[in-house]
């Protein structure tokens, strides 16, 4: 081994780190990064709002999409569906028009839920539908304003995305499955073509038979809402969004000449609590 002279030693010594040769990975991190243990970061109160409106979701929407509405009477649960619905109402809506999509969606839904649950304890409830002013005078607080369930629906059908109609519950057996998680900005077009899947392939709302491809009165009542493009009509929407190789797929595929009937909307509610 080569000796040092004494000298140079001396400055090898004074230029290595006191930790030895190299820094450890414990040496580099102390060095970069500042101590930990200050204030945590703030939280986006949309992003906690979400969340609680996920618990509910989670807690009452049933595989079939319907509502579990005695898990919604517990006092605490009521409560929670309450805080909710008042921080959609109060909170300014997003700038970003899928956050807004989503926004307007999850508000939209925790109102019917909430308003649905309290007419629900009346005596001689029978259906929303049948609730004086459930959809266009009921005043609800949404983004900062006063406005309605029809309004608000109204508002997201200017958003010019007839794939939101399935995200929408309208508090009837015939509405499209309550989704058990919320709408996000970030993840809302898979959502919507998922919630599109799901609300065409269900037999009950949505079939073919003989000549005929029987749909939802929704496509009735909204029908130019899906003549926007990329649509051309509803029967090029269910030939987008049917699932691959399920019933109506399958049917409009195969059969040359048909016919576009509706079926009659259920209002009675939808409830999971048989």
């Amino acid at each position: 081994m080569t000796r040092l002279a004494p000298f140079a030693a001396s400055i090898l010594i004074a230029l290595l780190p006191a930790g030895g040769c190299s820094k450890s990975g414990s040496d580099t991190k102390a060095r970069t990064n500042p101590p930990t243990g200050g204030a945590p970061a703030p939280v986006d109160p949309l992003v906690e709002l979400n969340q609680k409106w996920g618990d509910i979701l989670a807690a009452v929407a049933s595989d079939e999409g319907l509502v579990r509405y005695k898990e919604l009477e517990d006092p605490a649960r009521a409560g929670s569906l309450r805080a909710v619905v008042e921080g959609y109402g109060g909170l300014a809506l997003p700038s970003d028009p899928n956050a807004r999509k989503a926004f307007c969606c999850n508000a939209h839904n925790a109102n019917v839920l909430l308003m649905a649950l309290e007419e629900r304890q009346k005596d001689g409830f029978k259906s929303v539908k049948e609730v004086p002013g459930f959809f266009d005078q009921a005043p609800i607080r949404v983004g900062g304003k006063m406005t309605t369930l029809d309004t608000l629906q109204g508002e997201l059908r200017g958003m010019n995305d007839p794939r939101i109609h399935a995200a929408l519950t309208l508090g009837g057996r015939s509405s499209p499955p309550l989704r058990a998680e919320p709408y996000a900005g970030d993840r809302i077009e898979r959502q919507l073509d998922d919630q599109c899947r799901r609300w065409l392939d269900d037999y009950g709302k949505n079939h073919a038979e003989r000549n005929m491809v029987l749909v939802s009165e929704i496509f009735k009542w909204h029908e130019a809402d899906f003549a926007v493009a990329p649509y051309t009509g509803v029967k090029d929407f269910l030939l987008k969004h049917a699932r691959p190789r399920g019933m109506l797929k399958d049917f409009m595929t195969t059969v040359k000449e048909y016919e576009i009937g509706h079926l009659e909307f259920d209002w009675s509610l939808n409830s999971a609590d048989l």
